[in-house]
């Protein structure tokens, strides 16, 4: 059974954007992003708060991320360099600097 928290109507309002017309695509992110955190939380079940808000957070960022592949985004004539690794959603999963020490 799916996650209340993790659907595309949760995504598409954590990013503001209810009436998204791209559904699909944000269906797609919530999918890669559900199965990038089982691989380092297994049973979605189980996952806490904080990792639900960062699966949350991780699909929002692939979702924003599909109109700048480059990495870029364009504000008039300015770019900003999007982050490469956001470490916010680091420390909600517990990955990358903030994991959790294990020997062996």
């Amino acid at each position: 059974m799916p996650d209340p928290q993790l659907t595309v109507d949760a995504l598409l309002a954590h990013l503001g954007t209810p009436d998204e017309p791209d559904r699909v695509e944000a269906a797609t992110c919530l999918d890669a992003a559900i199965a990038f955190v089982t691989r380092y939380h297994s049973d979605p079940d189980s996952w806490d708060a904080a990792v639900r808000l960062g699966c949350l957070m991780q699909a929002a960022g692939l979702f924003r991320r599909r109109h700048t592949p480059g990495g870029i985004e364009q504000f008039g004539e300015t770019g900003i360099y999007t982050r490469a690794v956001d470490t916010e959603v680091e420390r909600l999963l517990r990955i990358g600097r903030y994991a959790i020490p294990r020997v062996g």
